[in-house]
């Protein structure tokens, strides 16, 4: 029913001309103070057809509700029901997450094989053997977050825990190449090539931090920012370590700068006062929430708004196509 009053224009395409729909027309609503909208909180059995019908008397009218608040696309610009939530949860945002102590930059489609338990952290790419790993037990990376040093993985061949050691691949030319990596074992040592490393925490995709935020201000925190014990207490400080730190990693007494980190401490489920997380899921939820509250036009203008939008958009001359609505 919204192009019913679109008129045609000539289009030419390979030297053939046609009459077809001026579908590039637009008419928008004038955005002025008047109190002739009302709101409407849009609930979980509301579609845009739905509300169309109840309060329009014709499923067909919907676009108005698209045009009045603005609305393209309204599979994404309209409120989910609590069902397509959890139907979106368990297709496009399911999996698991491994937090890792060393930035190691991983991608889309590199491999983690389980190396076995009791093989050294300090092994050496080129020591690393069959023996160490344990290729039944193995998981994809789908994406990897180097800010909070986390991987997506998908397709696990078996339940990974948290203290589980890996090694990770990259097929380069059709070969599965080992990815080794710098880091230090004991204080003033320069970085030595090692291949081993702990997935320190797992967790649901949907918990995925988005930001760190002080919960007494709201203020955004980096993760890369400094704790301090103060009277056994450990509080937030206004200072940062590199998101590239590295230093030693072989037990919690070593002098490492990452491991001051408000990450490090959310890791590994430390409690940092006044610190949370708003995750993955909860921002999925507010941006949904934020379409539920919606303007509708009440039905005794809509004769008068449809006139003049026809009006509109059937005058060749028209120019600026902005429908006024007042009381």
């Amino acid at each position: 029913m919204y192009f019913n009053s679109f008129p045609l224009t000539k289009y030419t395409i390979k030297g053939k001309t046609e009459n077809v729909l001026d579908i590039f027309r637009r008419v928008a609503i004038l955005k002025e103070k008047t109190t002739a909208y009302f709101d409407l909180i849009v609930t979980d059995s509301d579609t845009i057809e739905t509300l169309a019908e109840k309060y329009y008397g014709d499923a067909n009218l919907s676009w108005i509700i698209a045009l009045t608040n603005d609305i393209i696309d309204p599979v994404n610009e309209f409120p989910m029901s609590r069902m397509t939530l959890t139907q979106l949860y368990n297709t496009k945002y399911s999996g698991d997450i491994l937090y890792f102590e060393e930035n190691l930059n991983l991608q889309d489609g590199d491999i983690l094989i389980k190396v076995n338990d009791g093989t050294s952290l300090s092994l050496n790419p080129d020591n690393l053997i069959a023996g160490n790993l344990d290729t039944t037990k193995y998981c994809f990376v789908s994406s990897y977050n180097n800010e909070f040093r986390f991987a997506r993985i998908t397709n696990a061949s078996y339940i990974i825990q948290p203290n589980n050691l890996f090694a990770a691949f990259r097929k380069i030319n059709n070969t599965l190449t080992l990815l080794p990596f710098l880091k230090s074992f004991s204080a003033g040592e320069a970085n030595q090539s090692v291949c081993v490393f702990t997935a320190l925490r797992k967790d649901k995709y949907l918990n995925s931090p988005q930001y760190f935020y002080n919960s007494s201000n709201s203020k955004i925190i980096s993760p890369y920012q400094i704790w301090k014990l103060v009277s056994s207490l450990a509080t937030i400080e206004e200072d940062y370590i590199s998101i590239e730190a590295t230093g030693i990693y072989d037990t919690l007494d070593n002098d490492n700068a990452f491991r001051r980190s408000l990450l490090y401490r959310y890791m590994n489920q430390q409690s940092v006062v006044n610190l949370s997380a708003f995750t993955l899921k909860q921002d999925i939820e507010a941006k949904n929430e934020k379409f539920r509250t919606i303007k509708m036009l009440p039905i005794d203008v809509i004769p008068k708004f449809l006139d003049t939008f026809t009006e509109l958009m059937t005058k060749r001359d028209t120019r600026s196509r902005l429908i006024s609505i007042k009381e």
